[in-house]
């Protein structure tokens, strides 16, 4: 669900949908200009203008609310989507798309997202 830039035009049902990597979005002082892993349902980035973003970092702690990403994912280093700190970020605000996770990370989001306690399990 990561994505930067232009709204998805179709996609799939999943609750997790595109990488965000690069220069990723523009977020509020700490964080800056950071990559971040969109967390919103496909049917969302048509119709709204804001969604739920895990910041990726590459500290990795490896603890269950965080989604493993490297170089498959299009990121430039093993990093982490972590879903302790989730955001709402403004469509204005995401740059550039930088790929699509995978199923398998499709999956692994979800399972993070629900460890965080705000989300029911998949």
């Amino acid at each position: 669900m990561p994505m930067i830039g232009p709204t998805p035009k179709n996609g799939s049902r999943e609750a997790v949908r595109n990488l965000v990597g690069g220069p990723g979005a523009e977020l509020t002082k700490p964080a800056g200009r950071r990559p971040v892993l969109l967390l919103s349902r496909d049917a969302a980035y048509p119709i709204l203008n804001k969604f739920i973003a895990a910041e990726i970092t590459a500290t990795i702690r490896h603890i269950p609310i965080e989604v493993p990403l490297g170089s498959a994912e299009g990121m430039s280093q093993p990093c982490v989507g972590n879903c302790d700190n989730l955001r709402t970020i403004s469509k204005i605000h995401l740059v550039k798309k930088v790929s699509r996770i995978s199923q398998r990370r499709v999956h692994e989001a979800k399972r993070a997202k629900a460890n965080t306690g705000q989300f029911p399990a998949p």
